[in-house]
């Protein structure tokens, strides 16, 4: 089951790899939608290290539904992003957070709701990926507003020349 886990888990990252590349044709734009995703699972697995978590495979079965849940967020401030004219990716955020809330939160509660099984795996379910999919949220309201704040303050700075004269 390990190994086959494995396997959903790579090709699932790489249809989506390779979709996000030939939806946006930039490198750099696709990492950028890539980012609530990668917070999403890292962040997941590092939480419930933390708390001594015992993992089995259904937690790797996991990963293959965050991401592909996750992606979403990403991809949709990205794409609003690049179709405003003002290219505002605050008011874009504020925008588009309450329907990303809502539909996430809809996901969050339905995969919850396996956390009520007397079926431990589907327990592991619930929980690995309510909480994936809860934290790949907010690295996308939060991380990706950011990342594209930072790159425009940068871009400007470069942008605009120095003055490197002295009035005498």
């Amino acid at each position: 089951p390990i190994y086959d886990s494995q396997r959903a888990m790579g090709w699932t990252a790489a249809g989506i790899l390779l979709i996000v590349y030939l939806s946006f044709r930039n490198l750099r734009i696709s990492l950028i939608v890539l980012i609530p995703i990668v917070f999403g699972v890292v962040t997941t697995f590092g939480l419930l290290l933390l708390v001594r978590y015992r993992f089995s495979f259904t937690s790797i079965t996991a990963i293959p539904l965050i991401i592909g849940i996750g992606i979403d967020n990403g991809i949709h401030l990205v794409r609003r992003y690049q179709e405003n004219e003002r290219n505002e990716i605050l008011v874009i955020t504020k925008a588009s957070g309450a329907a990303l809330i809502q539909s996430n939160l809809t996901t969050i509660v339905g995969f919850g709701a396996l956390m009520t099984s007397s079926f431990s795996p589907l327990v592991e379910m619930g929980l690995v990926t309510s909480l994936g999919v809860a934290l790949a949220l907010a690295g996308g309201l939060f991380l990706i507003p950011a990342v594209i704040l930072l790159g425009e303050r940068r871009r400007t700075a470069v942008d605009v020349p120095t003055s490197n004269s002295s009035e005498d």
